[in-house]
């Protein structure tokens, strides 16, 4: 199930890091589809992906994985700084200094991309590890109960902050926390097709009333919105529960699943620096498409998105394998 999740949620990321957006002019129901896409994604995918890591780092603490903070620090900078550092020196970097328009000296790029400024996706890698690393004590050491009004009164706080590592750590370590607690209970629940209608529903509902409540206080704003985020958190969860259940076995036999579960960590290093060179090239040869042009090029950069970073994967395992 949880696996199931990561796939789901990887596609979403995808989806919403599709630099090439299509806009038809001509169609104003599809315009309207595809320009609400990103931003029903990005109300939710993020706090869904914290929540699963902090889901799994509980399975990895039951299971006896992380039996100190040293072996919890050597572990995840292995397989969350490491590549953090390869993708924003040897990938990132190279994209933003040859598509850059604003005649910025290559010093102060690498600075940007090593410090996530200008790498949109890998921002998460870095968070993550500093949730992972930052946490560690407090939730071995204090109670539930305690710790997580605490995490609370944190994300409140983060809009206040201006600097930008805090802020993220900030907003984002309570979702990690709820995932820490609540991700198993989650994903034992066995969601009907009306529960998941309703919790659609809910979703929606609150995602369109967002932009119609005229907040005049920040902290009233910040709330309805960690709402907002958590009922597309549990929308997806039980959705995804009800397909799992109901097609489990095609599911786990499938190889495009399993190749993009096997996957999903290189599809989300590799998948946005290929999305921008995508659409460089399409802004600079291919201004001006029509309509259906447009919506193939869109569904295009999807597939050579999650294409390119398995082969690209799988090529250097095979190079590295050889030496």
């Amino acid at each position: 199930m949880i696996d199931f999740l990561k796939v789901v949620t990887l596609i979403l990321v995808v989806i919403g890091h599709n630099k090439y957006i299509y806009q038809p002019d001509n169609n104003e129901i599809i315009h309207y589809i595809f320009t609400s896409i990103n931003p029903i994604i990005y109300s939710f995918h993020m706090p869904l992906f914290f929540i699963l890591s902090g889901g799994v780092y509980r399975i990895c603490l039951d299971y006896g994985k992380y039996t100190s903070f040293n072996n919890l620090f050597s572990k995840k900078y292995h397989r969350l700084i490491k590549p953090f550092l390869r993708t924003s020196i040897f990938i990132v970097f190279p994209i933003y200094f040859l598509t850059n328009n604003s005649n910025q000296s290559a010093i102060n790029l690498f600075i940007q991309t090593i410090t996530v400024q200008n790498a949109q996706h890998l921002w998460f890698i870095l968070d993550l590890f500093l949730i992972f690393i930052i946490a560690y004590f407090p939730i071995k050491y204090l109670n539930a109960y305690i710790l997580l009004p605490i995490f609370f009164i944190l994300n409140t706080l983060s809009y206040y902050s201006d600097v930008v590592f805090i802020q993220r750590f900030l907003v984002y370590s309570i979702w990690f926390y709820i995932g820490f607690l609540f991700l198993g209970k989650f994903i034992s629940i066995k969601y009907r097709i009306s529960k998941v209608i309703l919790s659609m529903i809910i979703f929606v509902v609150l995602y369109y009333s967002y932009s119609k409540i005229g907040f005049n206080n920040i902290l009233l704003k910040n709330l309805y919105f960690f709402i907002l985020s958590l009922s597309g958190c549990l929308c997806t969860i039980s959705l995804s529960n009800l397909i799992i259940r109901h097609f489990k076995d095609k599911i786990i036999t499938s190889k495009t699943y399993n190749t993009l579960k096997d996957y999903s960590f290189e599809i989300y290093l590799y998948s946005c620096p290929i999305q921008m060179v995508f659409t460089s090239l399409i802004n600079k040869f291919y201004s001006s498409p029509n309509d259906i042009n447009s919506l193939l090029i869109y569904c295009v950069e999807l597939i050579i998105a999650i294409i390119l970073p398995i082969y690209f994967t799988k090529l250097y395992r095979i190079l590295n394998s050889s030496k």
